[in-house]
């Protein structure tokens, strides 16, 4: 729980997730090879808690890069579901009634509540976070921004022949120059968004920013994408 900084209420069983009785201990509540049921189990952990043997970890380094999976994408976006069985519920949580199992395959996830993906389907809402379960796209986090929405590894190295000679496939390290030097130079990511064309559309980003380039960037992830702003 520390190492993740998962608090009490976010402790589960698989069955939770998948509607697998398993741990069946734990699933029919009773004392079978182990020494607590659930319920017990739970208010021992929330008393080590309380007594300070746990504390969530905090993370206030918000101007770090961060280019591993720390958020989800930007809905909408697609996920790989790798096994049969996992459980599609009404709602986001698992008190929420199971609508029934996704089975293998990919699926678009059209809004987000915590870990919980709406499907765009409407047969209900999955657990994400869990690896076991499913995959989702590698996302890029830099001051506290997801940056999926202007940036593709892959994009960005084909294009510029120096990146691709520096830094090859490697997506850490070419996220890195985007952050510190390609923003600034005004180095197209993805094929979906030219800053240098959108700051030449709108007469109001440029008296907002004028030729402060990294800041068209981050207005088109925040409100330019939603206000459907011509980006290309």
């Amino acid at each position: 729980m520390d190492e993740y900084g998962i608090d009490i209420n976010h402790v589960i069983r698989h069955y939770d997730v998948t509607g697998k009785i398993c741990p069946a201990p734990y699933v029919n509540n009773d004392n079978y090879k182990t020494s607590w049921t659930w319920n017990q189990f739970k208010a021992n952990l929330a008393s080590y808690r309380g007594n300070g043997g746990y504390t969530p970890s905090q993370n206030t380094d918000s101007g770090s890069l961060q280019p591993a999976n720390t958020t989800y994408p930007a809905t909408p976006f697609s996920v790989k579901v790798i096994i049969d069985d996992l459980n599609m519920r009404q709602g986001p949580g698992t008190s929420y009634s199971s609508n029934g199992y996704t089975g293998k395959g990919t699926f678009t996830i059209v809004e987000m509540s915590g870990d919980w993906g709406k499907l765009k389907s409407g047969a209900g809402w999955i657990y994400l976070k869990n690896p076991e379960y499913c995959t989702i796209p590698k996302v890029y986090v830099y001051n506290g921004l997801e940056y999926s929405l202007v940036f593709n590894p892959k994009y960005y190295s084909n294009k510029y022949t120096d990146l691709k000679k520096a830094f090859g496939t490697n997506a850490d390290q070419l996220f890195n120059h985007f952050c510190t030097y390609g923003m600034k130079e005004g180095r197209q990511a993805i094929s979906t968004f030219n800053v240098k064309k959108y700051k030449s559309y709108y007469d109001d980003l440029q008296k907002a920013f004028g030729s402060d380039l990294p800041l068209y960037y981050k207005h088109y992830i925040e409100y330019g994408k939603k206000e459907k702003r011509k980006a290309t």
